[in-house]
């Protein structure tokens, strides 16, 4: 299948039936991973937990912080935000970038500045890329 590959540790076998995801740890290296198949767009998706008296100035943080990036740096298509229905302070971030070395040279010291805003008002829970295999939406 195409761009299908799952993350691995050293030294075990790719298997091709999962889909490519690519973790970025918040407290180190990044896990490896091995990948076949020609992939395309990139989805990355950012947790964040948010006090509720700062959720409006995270989403207007959000909003600034996804123009800046989407003007200025190589790749950057844009994101969305999504809010959890029962538990309004967990927000997931979900940014579309052309590949995943475009993310990988914006995400190299995993706190890049141009999200400064959006750090000082939320904790960061988890970051991880995916490939993006297939779209329905309307």
């Amino acid at each position: 299948m195409r761009g299908m590959a799952r993350a691995v540790k050293p030294g075990n076998a790719l298997t091709s039936d999962w889909p490519r995801c690519y973790m970025a740890s918040l407290a180190g290296q990044p896990e490896l991973y091995e990948t076949s198949g020609d992939v395309q767009m990139v989805r990355v998706i950012y947790e964040w937990q948010v006090k509720a008296a700062d959720i409006s100035a995270f989403h207007d943080a959000w909003k600034q912080t996804t123009t800046m990036i989407h003007e200025s740096v190589k790749g950057a298509r844009g994101s969305f935000l999504v809010q959890e229905v029962d538990n309004p302070g967990k927000i997931l971030t979900i940014a579309r970038w052309d590949s995943l070395e475009d993310w990988r040279a914006f995400w190299k010291s995993e706190n890049p500045r141009e999200m400064l805003k959006m750090r000082d008002l939320g904790k960061r829970i988890s970051v991880t890329a995916y490939d993006e295999f297939a779209d329905y939406t309307v």
